[in-house]
C-alpha cells in the first residue's frame, strides 16, 4: 500500500499518522541534540549501502510523550528535509507526539561527497520509511499509516 502511494504520488509530502500507547523508550543516549533545539533531537540510522557506497536516514523528534498516545510522522517531498520547527510544535500542542524522517541524501542525511536527492528508484526510500516506524515502534505499540497531499499540508520552503 505505501509502495503504491509513492509510485502514484512521486512529488507528494506525506504526513504518516501513528497511533500508539507508550511502550519501550527509546534510551536517551540512542539521540543527540538536533539543530532545532527546543526539546528536538536526532538518531541516525545507518542504511544499507546503495550503488554509490554509505547512506544513512535521521529521525527527529520532539522529546514529548503524549497522553493520548498517539504519534505522527512526517516524511519529506523531493529537494526538502524537516525543519519545520512550527509544525512539530503544532503537532504536539494538540496531543501528539512528533517524529519526522530525512530520507537518505537529504538534510541531516546527506554525507559528504553524496549527491544531493540521487536516487534511481523510490523504492530506496521504503527502507528510510521502514526504519524511522521501527524507531517509533520502540516507542509505540500499534501504528496506522496516512497520506497526506502536498494541497492538504501548508508548506513553505526557506
Amino acid at each position: 500500500m505505501i509502495k503504491d502511494f509513492f509510485m502514484k504520488k512521486r512529488s507528494v509530502f506525506v504526513l504518516l499518522m501513528a497511533v500508539a500507547a507508550t511502550f519501550m523508550p527509546v534510551g536517551a543516549a540512542d539521540w543527540q541534540q538536533d539543530v532545532l533545539g527546543d526539546g528536538y533531537v536526532a538518531k541516525t540510522i545507518s542504511m544499507a549501502d546503495d550503488y554509490r557506497g554509505k547512506v544513512v536516514s535521521t529521525v527527529v523528534k520532539k522529546q514529548v510523550n503524549p497522553a493520548t498516545g498517539k504519534a505522527v510522522l512526517y516524511v519529506h517531498g523531493y529537494n526538502d528535509y524537516f525543519f519545520q520547527r512550527e509544525l512539530g510544535d503544532s503537532v504536539v500542542a494538540h496531543g501528539y507526539g512528533f517524529y519526522a524522517v530525512d530520507l537518505r541524501k537529504y538534510g541531516r542525511s546527506l554525507l559528504d561527497g553524496q549527491n544531493r536527492f540521487e536516487v534511481k528508484n523510490m523504492k530506496e526510500y521504503f527502507a528510510d520509511i521502514d526504519s524511522a516506524l521501527s524507531v517509533m515502534a520502540r516507542d509505540m505499540t500499534k501504528w496506522f499509516l496516512l497520506g497526506i497531499p502536498l494541497a492538504d499540508l501548508p508548506h513553505r520552503t526557506i
